[in-house]
């Protein structure tokens, strides 16, 4: 065997070489646009979750705001049915002295 490479080796040498270089390159190009894709989708859920997030923060605020508005009603209704019992019991009161 010879140390020289023939011709037809050094053409097939190149050939393997610019292949080589050519799939390496295109590996590269679907890398990147996969990367891309995934950086995108990644974005977009961020998104998605953030928008969560605040719409949560929103709906604990109404949340809080119902909360408290009941609480206010339940006690103006506690003070109204007092002041009818109030009121019931002074009729009735009235209605004694006056049947006297």
């Amino acid at each position: 065997m010879s140390n020289h490479a023939s011709p037809m080796q050094i053409m097939l040498r190149a050939m393997l070489l610019e292949t080589s270089a050519h799939l390496m390159g295109e590996q590269k190009k679907m890398l990147e646009r996969l990367w891309g894709a995934l950086m995108e989708n990644q974005n977009k859920a961020t998104k998605v979750m953030r928008d969560q997030l605040e719409t949560f923060g929103r709906l604990e605020q109404e949340i809080l705001s119902i909360r408290t508005e009941a609480a206010e009603d339940r006690k103006k209704t506690e003070q109204l049915r007092r002041m009818h019992e109030q009121t019931a019991d002074e009729l009735r009161a009235v209605r004694e002295e006056t049947a006297e």
